[in-house]
């Protein structure tokens, strides 16, 4: 048995620097053995966060006034 579970979190600062969190985790389960009912479970989390400089040319900035002025995009 497989899963995966993503989770995005979005977030702008006064400064006008957006960052995006993105975690993302995997889990595996896997048969031991069978007979026993006994299972080994992996999983990994990898966790990145991006931050982008909205003020740093004019066209990020005027997206930036956009978001802070609620129009839509």
């Amino acid at each position: 048995m497989d899963t995966v579970e993503e989770h995005v979190d979005l977030g702008i600062n006064k400064n006008g620097v957006a960052a995006i969190a993105v975690k993302v985790t995997a889990e595996r389960i896997l048969p031991v053995d069978v007979d026993n009912n006994l299972w080994r479970k992996s999983s990994v989390t990898v966790t990145r966060t991006i931050e982008i400089d909205l003020m740093r040319c004019e066209e990020t900035r005027r997206l930036y006034e956009r978001i802070l002025d609620g129009k839509p995009l």
